[in-house]
């Protein structure tokens, strides 16, 4: 377990790393996954994105008033749970999918 919560934490960093190049490079920053997922695909296509290694599948991403949250279910595997973990970036590119209140 302890393995896969340092790969979780060590993607979360790569993840962030991506998004804040793209923003460097002038692009609107992601803030879904199926975006994440398919700018990473045309950005390194050679290279494999990382997955939550708690189930295989894409890490969730939320966005509220230009803060992203990048997050893996934790070890139960269910989402919105006390395990879970998260990691969380601000851009200037981010545009919130959820009004600011």
């Amino acid at each position: 377990m302890a393995q896969a919560q340092a790969q979780v934490d060590a993607d979360h960093a790569v993840l962030l790393a991506f998004l804040g190049a793209e923003e460097r490079a002038g692009r609107s920053v992601p803030t879904t996954a199926q975006q994440l997922y398919g700018r990473w695909a045309e950005v390194l296509p050679d290279s494999a994105a990382p997955f939550d290694p708690f189930y295989g599948g894409p890490y969730t991403i939320t966005v509220r008033a230009g803060t992203l949250v990048l997050t893996s279910p934790g070890p139960d595997g269910r989402p919105l749970t006390k395990d879970d973990l998260t990691r969380s970036g601000r851009w200037r590119a981010v545009r919130s999918s959820a009004p600011v209140t």
